[in-house]
């Protein structure tokens, strides 16, 4: 990566990660984590109130710890076990504690997420003969409506999704260069 890091929180039975260059041995940002169904139900009613037996907060625990989280400037995923159930893998910006300034027009916020998460992904696959085919995937922000933002996948999309094609906002954008 050119800058920032990329966040990986698994469960450590099922971590896709074989190599990497950690910058931080835990995580302090928050993004959508999907955990295992099983233990998310397990987690909640564990934690469900501030009266909980010994057992149910050792329960809690005990399921946080099947769980670990890094921060990355570069990692080698498993190619047998690239999307593993209770995995989420993002990249993440440095905090800033700039004010956020007065304008809130959809291109101030295009260039505040910009910068925020503006990197470039720098992807080597080696295969088995010995060969290499490498990517570079710039990722950053821009202004746009939905259809052309999901244009790639857009019959893939529900009805529902398909009736916000005009919606315009900011969208993170990938770009793949060879």
């Amino acid at each position: 990566m050119d800058k920032d890091a990329i966040a990986v929180h698994c469960r450590k039975d099922n971590n896709p990660v074989i190599d990497g260059d950690v910058a931080s041995e835990r995580i302090d940002t928050l993004f959508d984590v999907k955990c295992i169904e099983n233990d998310q139900k397990a987690l909640d009613a564990a934690m469900e109130n501030d009266h909980q037996s010994d057992f149910e907060k050792h329960a809690a625990e005990e399921i946080l710890n099947r769980y670990e989280g890094k921060k990355y400037t570069s990692i080698t995923i498993a190619y047998n076990n690239q999307n593993p159930d209770g995995c989420a893998i993002g990249i993440v910006g440095k905090r800033t504690n700039e004010p956020v300034p007065d304008d809130e027009s959809l291109e101030a916020k295009a260039n505040r997420l910009d910068t925020i998460i503006g990197n470039t992904l720098y992807c080597t696959v080696v295969f088995n003969d010995g060969t290499e085919q490498k990517q570079s995937i710039q990722i950053g922000a821009t202004v746009t409506n939905f259809g052309t933002a999901h244009a790639e996948s857009f019959n893939q999309l529900t009805e529902e999704e398909k009736a916000l094609k005009d919606y315009t906002d900011v969208f993170v954008t990938y770009s793949i260069t060879e």
